[in-house]
């Protein structure tokens, strides 16, 4: 992942011309539909966490359909993939302080949500990552062109649903992901980890 010499996203979302209107819901569904397939298809291509996040990432930061979306219809600063990109960023940065502080948390956190020790910790940042990066996915589903600057109603649910359909189509091959993602436990902490995300930002 190439992260380097790139702005927070706010200034340059005040000066970037909009390329496409998006016409909600019947084109943003259809769009969306089309990226979760996407998302899949990563996610059963990937012999690791840190190669889907890394690929999730990249397919963020190309599309314009992510980044012509704004992160808060009612105070619309930055784009929707700078926002989620803004939130991997901290969230992982609290996730080395907190392992740095106390060398029992990665453990603690295993522990919270059931998983087994000797899940490594690149694996759980990998997964941080990958919540951070779609914990706000419904969004574009929960918009409106009635409610212009009004705030994302129901996008947490809308985002829940998502998570749950891509974790219930991934067909992942290899042994390392089957034991992450594919149970019912590994599928809560994903969902968990982007609800528990959510929350933190207060919004």
């Amino acid at each position: 992942m190439n992260q380097k010499n790139q702005n927070i996203g706010v200034s340059d979302w005040f000066t970037k011309k909009i390329k496409e209107d998006i016409d909600y819901p019947e084109q943003s569904n259809k769009t969306l539909d089309v990226f979760i397939n996407d998302i899949i298809g990563i996610l059963d291509n990937s012999k690791k966490l840190s190669d889907a996040a890394d690929d999730i990432y990249d397919k963020l930061e190309k599309s314009e359909f992510i980044n012509n979306i704004c992160s808060d219809s009612r105070f619309p600063i930055c784009s929707l993939f700078h926002h989620m990109k803004n939130t991997s960023a901290v969230a992982t940065c609290i996730l080395f302080q907190n392992i740095a502080k106390d060398k029992s948390y990665l453990e603690k956190c295993l522990k919270e949500y059931d998983i087994k020790a000797d899940y490594a910790e690149k694996d759980l940042v990998s997964l941080l990552r990958i919540a951070a990066l779609l914990h706000d996915i419904g969004k574009p589903r929960s918009s409106s062109k009635k409610v212009r600057y009004g705030p994302y109603y129901h996008h947490t649910t809308q985002t829940r649903e998502i998570l749950e359909h891509i974790l219930e189509n991934t067909w992942v091959m290899e042994a390392q992901l089957i034991a992450r993602l594919k149970s019912k436990t590994q599928q809560q902490t994903l969902l968990n980890c982007s609800m528990i995300l959510y929350a933190m930002e207060g919004l």
